[in-house]
């Protein structure tokens, strides 16, 4: 039971309860730092600058816990100093996995909606408390994101077709750089541009009627629906990455030398 509609959980166990809540925006709104440095020449003054990438970060969750149950309602048939002490196993269970990553969702007011994204996270403090009487206390949970961004819900625009531009709006606080692209045949040499950004990718071949290639720009593999690596047949220019959104709207237009296919693309949107 959430006491807010703008709250954050950890493998779908709710951290904004009258049981267990977070205590402050502070630690949470970390913007990533970025990582990568300019080059300095000699007999010049200063650098050149570079680009860089953004790194991963730790966020801070100051947080409480007391000897209630969720609703705020006192245990049956215990102690309030027995129930904070099962509520406090509780969180130390959600939070500590040295195995796997946590799914740390958080939840936000924006535009008059509530948006809804997702970062993988890993526990990176001893949660040590400070206690508050005998059936309360306060600590600490630092999250490390190896991966620095929260992502939305997967999102596939329309399909692209051959020679005609189009919009494709990426709504994240950051450039997408994680998508799926996928070339349907009949298509030879497909090339899909983004304007926008100057960059495109492309395959270089023949894709039959009802075949297609699937390229994963995170992975930087390229793979027939026959399951054959074509990965030697991808070019692209423009940018280090194969494809990137910037923030708002960008242009695509896929482009071949003969065919009549499409152009798919699927991302999630990050955010900060």
């Amino acid at each position: 039971m959430s006491t807010t509609t703008e709250f954050w959980d950890v493998n779908g166990t709710s951290l904004s309860t009258l049981a267990w809540n977070i205590d402050t925006l502070n630690g949470r709104q970390r913007v990533p730092m970025l990582r990568g440095e300019d080059t300095k020449v000699p007999f010049r003054p200063g650098a050149i600058w570079r680009p860089k990438q953004p790194d991963s970060r730790t966020l801070t969750l100051a947080m409480w816990v007391l000897g209630c149950n969720t609703d705020g309602s006192a245990p049956v048939g215990m102690n309030a100093r027995s129930k904070f002490n099962d509520n406090r196993e509780a969180l130390i269970k959600l939070f500590f996995s040295p195995d796997t990553q946590l799914n740390l969702t958080k939840r936000w007011l924006s535009s008059g909606a509530i948006k809804s994204a997702t970062a993988l996270a890993e526990l990176v403090s001893d949660m040590d408390a400070t206690m508050l009487g005998i059936d309360g206390a306060q600590f600490v949970v630092d999250l490390r994101l190896a991966d620095p961004y929260f992502y939305g819900a997967s999102t596939t625009p329309a399909a692209l077709a051959v020679g005609v531009g189009a919009a494709v709006v990426n709504p994240g606080m950051a450039a997408v750089q994680k998508m799926t692209i996928v070339f349907n045949g009949a298509l030879t040499n497909p090339r899909l541009t983004n304007s926008t950004t100057g960059v495109w990718v492309q395959y270089t071949g023949v894709i039959a009627g009802g075949a297609s290639v699937t390229l994963n720009t995170d992975l930087f593999t390229a793979v027939t629906s026959a399951s054959t690596n074509v990965i030697g047949s991808i070019t692209h220019q423009g940018a280090r990455n194969w494809l990137p959104l910037r923030v708002g709207s960008n242009t695509l237009t896929l482009t071949a030398s003969a065919g009549t296919g499409t152009a798919t693309i699927t991302f999630q949107p990050p955010y900060i």
